[in-house]
């Protein structure tokens, strides 16, 4: 999933049954004035479609702006307009696509691997691939956000969070006692923190600053325990803009 602060939410998806992947977009109206948590008073899709042409279960999207999206299947990355349903551009990469994030301008592309590709947001061509150490062999990035010159990835086979440099270095792991298990990280810039997912008997996410020091979150963990697997891009965003922001 993926969400700006204009209330859209992109949701990437796959049908068992039918072996095709989607993406459903939804424009979603909130209560900022609520005083128990954040309110979602309406939410409206916009745009759905259905992807036939890879058979791929896994497909993962981020939003660039209000009409534009990308996303990634299998060795393809595609850049669509959501007003029109257009192709606006494609381009394909040695690899296998697990997950994604944007940052001024540019994509983050994990792979089923120890590898990061850097591509433009629009042209679609490669600028950098980034070799993550350290990882074990078999392991791979799950979940990718981008912060500054940083990256913080949670891996999908050993489940560790950790933040690489931008050469592919890590420079810090995170651990927490109580659930074993990585399983989505996201950051706020703003803020200074970072929030990890974390799950093993339960789910709880974790904020940890930039700077050092971390802490549960206690005002939204009600309305996220149970869930499965949330994405915590949207977590975050939910969390950040009625929970911490004053």
């Amino acid at each position: 999933m993926d969400v700006l602060d204009t209330g859209r939410l992109a949701v990437a998806g796959h049908n068992y049954w039918t072996k095709c992947s989607f993406i459903d977009l939804f424009m979603l109206q909130l209560d900022p004035d609520s005083q128990d948590k954040p309110l979602l008073l309406t939410s409206e899709p916009y745009y759905s479609q259905e992807f036939t042409e890879f058979s791929s279960e896994w497909r993962t999207v981020c939003l660039l702006d209000d009409r534009l999206f990308l996303t990634c299947c299998k060795n393809t990355i595609a850049l669509y307009d959501s007003s029109n349903g257009g192709l606006v551009n494609h381009g394909k990469f040695n690899g296998e696509a697990y997950c994604m994030t944007t940052r001024d301008g540019l994509v983050y592309v994990g792979f089923r691997s120890n590898k990061v590709i850097v591509l433009d947001a629009r042209e679609l061509r490669i600028k950098k691939t980034i070799t993550l150490k350290g990882l074990v062999e078999g392991d791979w990035p799950d979940d990718i956000t981008v912060s500054s010159n940083k990256l913080f990835i949670c891996t999908g086979w050993y489940r560790r969070a950790l933040m690489y440099n931008s050469e592919g270095e890590i420079e810090l792991e995170y651990t927490n006692t109580q659930n074993r298990y990585p399983y989505s990280i996201t950051v706020s810039e703003e803020k200074g923190l970072i929030f990890i997912l974390w799950g093993s008997k339960d789910r709880q996410v974790v904020v940890y600053s930039l700077s050092g020091g971390h802490s549960s979150i206690s005002g939204g963990h009600s309305s996220i325990s149970g869930v499965i697997l949330p994405s915590l891009v949207v977590i975050s965003w939910l969390l950040l803009k009625f929970l911490i922001i004053p």
